[in-house]
């Protein structure tokens, strides 16, 4: 039921069909992913809600956060999981505007004097709205388009790219290649989280 449910999440759409099908596979895939019970499943709801408060608590005493992306979580679709971060981290009360400040100037801090500046020079990655976005979490709202290494990506460019894509790995030698590569990964694997 839950990697069904997974399989239906838009984010999913964007990873080959080898995780679905193969990877989170609920009886043959990782371990973490098999028989995963109703028990289980109450636990990690309980955890998560206990972790969205001790964010809050947290943030509220002034303690340094970072949001980050490709958790170790079952279903996570890496990258997009950083949007999901974002979400969650307003449900543990903190602003929008802050969220946003987090994920973009805060982890530039940390990963690099160049990053998170426009000045002559900086590296030209730049999303483009056409509203502050800093009114709520998800980063999808309102853009128009990618400034990647100096070279300008409309939304519809960026969208068709992402189509075109996920249309290659939904094709025959893609999908056989996927299934191999995720039987050798379950053969050599036996991790949980």
């Amino acid at each position: 039921m839950v990697a069904t449910e997974a399989k239906r999440d838009p984010a999913t759409a964007l990873l080959p069909p080898l995780y679905a099908e193969q990877l989170w596979h609920p009886t043959r895939g990782f371990p973490v992913y098999r028989n995963i019970s109703e028990a289980r499943l109450a636990r990690v709801a309980r955890t998560l809600d206990q972790k969205l408060r001790l964010i809050g608590d947290l943030h509220a005493a002034g303690v340094r956060l970072h949001l980050g992306t490709d958790s170790p979580q079952p279903f996570t679709v890496p990258g997009a999981s950083l949007h999901t971060e974002m979400e969650l981290f307003a449900r543990a009360g903190i602003a929008p505007a802050e969220v946003w400040h987090l994920a973009t100037r805060g982890n530039a801090e940390v990963l690099g004097p160049a990053l998170g500046l426009l000045r002559t020079g900086a590296p030209a990655d730049l999303l483009v709205y056409g509203a502050d976005p800093t009114t709520a979490t998800d980063p999808g709202r309102g853009l128009l388009a990618v400034i990647s290494r100096g070279r300008l990506y409309p939304r519809r460019e960026l969208d068709s790219a992402v189509a075109a894509d996920q249309a290659r790995l939904r094709r025959l030698p893609a999908r056989l290649l996927g299934k191999a590569g995720a039987a050798l990964a379950l053969r050599s694997t036996d991790f949980d989280f």
